[in-house]
């Protein structure tokens, strides 16, 4: 046993080892995975489609814009072709949507990450709102003048600076971002290699504790067959003498209650004087204390068989549907006589609302029989025994037994429930019992799967209660 415990003490300290290791390697783990999350999203920002085609969304902004002014330029050398009018018209709505495209496109969300990059954006905004006045095709239909060519070039010079600042600036903030994102992806993947490092520090570590635990485990597996194969032997030892003891109390029994039996009776026939009589008064009521002595030994036999029958789960139960009611008022019956001449009543108050449950008939009536026994047994004369039953709102059905006795204190109803304790009750106790009461019909009661319960006070009474749970009624 010594053995066995400190095998176990050394697996639960490298059981302790080995949790913190776990702990540790599924955090490193999880830090692993956040970095290579990181290092994953870095290298998709480098990668990333839309800054590429923002960069050439202004770009062609820009190249627009320029062929816008060369367009111009060949308008003013020859201001009557309309052919040269129509393509400058063209040019400038391509512009426009070309400037559409980067405001209201998915590219405006980079864009307007800069402030710089916004404002030229603004700008260029408001140049091509005051030039669409002059390119658009109602403007150009007709021949424009130097003035206003002049006007409109001045316009679109300026514009193609803005077009160029905006790409310079685009540029200039995309190589910024892939510069932030290289160190932020070195510095990731150091961080990851310490991680990674430690990671493998963790498991190697791990194992080891894992190599010495399974080197504990076989050991305290080989000690606990021994014990499991000593166990083995003492359980069927100890079955064996079970089997002996039960076969020992059936033969006792049969043994006993065979000659008993034909002492009782023939005890019973000399005390009535079926053939005559005795001669002597004393005989006779000789005769009757042998009828009652040995009835005595005979219930003390039957309360041992049974208790030894419901040990050993060898007790037959039939369980069937049982109206407890008709079966709590056939044990009342039963018991009245006993109950009259100790002169203590017997009252009984069974609702009618009370379903069957599913019990065992013949020992529901034993169990009734014996707290009724008891109950007069230490009820003084002029006292009550109240019967009761009831459907309870949980769906259970209780049977209450309730005695204006001498009652008893906790400790005595400790020992009362315990097999071969009796309790020192004083005058107002008649008869010897058997000790076997109580414990026999709690027995019984958990055998039926319901539930027992008792209370007591010294000089009030006594009330027991059997409860058959929701499971065990027959509810309509």
């Amino acid at each position: 046993m010594t053995r066995v415990r400190r095998t176990g003490d050394i697996m639960r300290k490298a059981g302790s080892t080995t949790l913190i290791l776990q702990i540790l390697s599924a955090v490193l783990l999880l830090v692993m995975i956040g970095l290579f999350v990181d290092i994953s999203r870095q290298f998709r920002f480098l990668q990333d489609g839309v800054r590429e085609n923002a960069v050439w969304s202004v770009y062609q902004l820009d190249r627009e814009a320029r062929a816008l002014g060369d367009g111009l330029a060949e308008l003013r050398r020859q201001p009557s072709s309309k052919a040269l009018r129509d393509d400058l018209t063209l040019r400038n709505d391509i512009f426009f949507e070309r400037a559409q495209q980067v405001k209201e496109s998915q590219f405006s969300g980079y864009f307007t990450n800069d402030p710089r990059i916004l404002q030229l954006l603004l700008e260029i905004e408001k140049t091509v709102v005051g030039l669409q006045s002059a390119l658009d095709g109602d403007a150009l239909s007709r021949m424009p003048s130097a003035a206003e060519l002049e006007g409109v070039d001045i316009a679109l010079t300026g514009l193609a600076k803005l077009t160029g600042d905006l790409l310079v600036q685009t540029n200039r903030q995309l190589n910024a971002e892939r510069a932030v994102a290289r160190t932020t992806i070195l510095e990731l993947e150091r961080t990851a290699a310490i991680m990674l490092a430690l990671l493998m520090i963790s498991v190697v570590f791990l194992v080891v504790t894992l190599r010495r635990q399974l080197k504990s485990v076989r050991k305290a597996g080989r000690e606990l067959e021994g014990m499991a194969r000593r166990l083995t032997e003492a359980y069927e030892a100890a079955d064996a003498g079970n089997r002996a003891k039960s076969q020992f109390m059936a033969t006792m029994g049969h043994e006993i209650r065979t000659p008993l039996n034909a002492i009782i009776g023939f005890a019973d026939m000399m005390a009535n004087e079926h053939f005559g009589t005795l001669g002597h008064p004393r005989y006779a009521e000789y005769a009757n204390d042998i009828v009652r002595s040995g009835r005595h030994v005979l219930d003390i036999v039957n309360d041992l068989l049974d208790i030894s029958k419901i040990e050993a789960g060898e007790m037959d139960l039939d369980f069937t549907a049982v109206g407890l009611n008709e079966t709590v008022q056939a044990a009342v019956s039963i018991i009245q006589p006993q109950a009259n001449g100790q002169r203590v009543i017997i009252r009984t108050a069974l609702s009618q609302a009370v379903p069957n449950v599913v019990a065992d008939m013949r020992s529901i009536k034993q169990i009734v029989l014996n707290i009724l026994a008891n109950a007069i047994r230490f009820t003084p004369s002029g006292g009550q025994i109240i019967v009761s039953t009831a459907y309870e709102a949980n769906g259970s059905v209780a049977l209450r037994i309730r005695d204006t006795g001498i009652g008893m204190t906790r400790t005595e109803l400790e020992q009362a429930m315990k097999p071969f304790r009796q309790v020192q009750t004083g005058p107002t106790h008649r008869g010897d019992g058997t000790g076997l009461g109580l414990p026999l019909t709690k027995a019984m009661v958990d055998a039926n799967r319901a539930n027992f319960s008792i209370s007591s006070s010294p000089n009030e009474g006594t009330l027991v209660e059997i409860t058959f749970p929701s499971q065990r009624v027959l509810a309509d």
